[in-house]
């Protein structure tokens, strides 16, 4: 597999095939006795290579980066639905409290409208007695 890359001084195409598949210290061994178009093509290369490192450097740790963040995000989703259902759990616990207290409160009412009503009858026959009585 043959590569052109972009000479930065002149900006003519270079051809790079083998020197890709060389380790820096061959590069580095070969640039000792190689010619000037040479160097250039194992300094191109070399800088290639370590533009590479750097760019899978670079994307393993966007990549850990990100799932780092995911999995944050995603346990704090997870709490906040924990802290939404048991507010819920308690707000129907409330609610429920509420309603049961509501009909003894309803039954109270009752009970006592009757006691009033009787009353108000028994007043009434009280009353009744005592304008006889009069």
């Amino acid at each position: 597999m043959n590569r052109l890359l972009q000479n930065l001084v002149d900006g003519k195409l270079v051809e790079v095939s083998a020197y890709n598949k060389m380790s820096n210290d061959d590069l580095v061994e070969e640039s000792k006795s190689a010619t000037s178009e040479e160097k250039q093509i194992t300094s191109i290369s070399m800088f290639n290579s370590k533009v590479q490192g750097i760019n899978r450097e670079y994307t393993a740790m966007l990549a850990t980066t990100l799932e780092n963040q995911r999995a944050f995000f995603e346990s704090q989703l997870v709490e906040v639905e924990r802290q939404v259902k048991e507010d819920i759990g308690l707000k129907e616990k409330t609610i429920s409290l509420m309603d049961c207290e509501l009909t003894d409160l309803d039954e109270e009412i009752a009970r006592l409208s009757e006691e009033v009503d009787g009353a108000r009858t028994k007043f009434e026959e009280c009353k009744a007695e005592f304008s006889e009585a009069l």
